[in-house]
């Protein structure tokens, strides 16, 4: 009898024990207030207004904000700023996504079929974004996540790949009005192998050592050359 009770009381605990509410983390966020290092200006193609032609090529603000360990690519489409921030996870995936892509591009392994799944062929990565159509308007915010993947598009020269981020829409509530409740747009940007390999230069962890010391951070302004496939 007294087996049973403790053989009783052990399922208990176990029980227990293996419905326990697990402690969540809080998600990633940026105080767009906090101080900044600034880097670069980089370059990337995004679809036209409307996707409406061809892609246009827009530049890019990169800049760090130590106390979050975070790096922000600042750009506008559509009429929209946008902040996108990356944490150190999603950077070093940016980093292996980026040599995996060369690889397959250099052993002729891509899908000219562009589809969904070589939009996400190399993974989702968590972020964080804020976006505000004018300085005096609402800035909305909210996490969500970056497909890293591929495409293809016509571009001088021929058909050609792009190493490709797709920003999936978030849906922004505001607290004090449902006036200011908004979606941010599901977007991609396009990078040719040079432009991308010169933000992964930048989320290298050696060179955002280099930002912590205070050393100079000026980046090169590499040319546009498609990667005709």
């Amino acid at each position: 009898m007294f087996m049973k009770h403790i053989t009783i009381f052990s399922l208990v605990l176990l029980f227990t024990a293996c419905t326990t509410t697990q402690v969540k983390e809080d998600p990633f966020t940026v105080d767009i207030r906090s101080p900044r290092i600034p880097i670069s200006t980089i370059e990337a193609h995004f679809d036209r207004f409307l996707n409406i032609g061809g892609l246009t090529a827009n530049e890019i603000i990169v800049e760090y904000f130590p106390l979050e360990d975070a790096v922000s690519l600042q750009f506008k489409a559509e009429f929209v700023t946008y902040h996108q921030f990356w944490n150190s996870t999603a950077r070093e995936a940016f980093i292996s996504a980026l040599e995996q892509y060369n690889q397959d591009f250099q052993q002729r392994n891509l899908n000219t079929r562009n589809s969904k799944k070589t939009a996400r062929k190399y993974g989702l990565v968590p972020t964080y974004i804020t976006w505000q159509a004018t300085r005096f308007s609402v800035l909305a915010d909210g996490n969500t996540e970056i497909e890293i993947g591929y495409r293809f598009r016509n571009a001088d020269g021929g058909r050609a790949a792009f190493f490709t981020l797709t920003q999936r829409e978030v849906y922004y509530e505001d607290q004090h009005s449902r006036e200011d409740n908004r979606t941010s747009q599901n977007l991609m940007i396009y990078f040719t192998r040079i432009q991308a390999e010169q933000l992964a230069e930048i989320f290298d962890p050696a060179f955002i050592q280099t930002l912590r010391s205070g050393e100079s951070t000026e980046a090169s302004q590499p040319g546009i050359e498609f990667d005709v496939y």
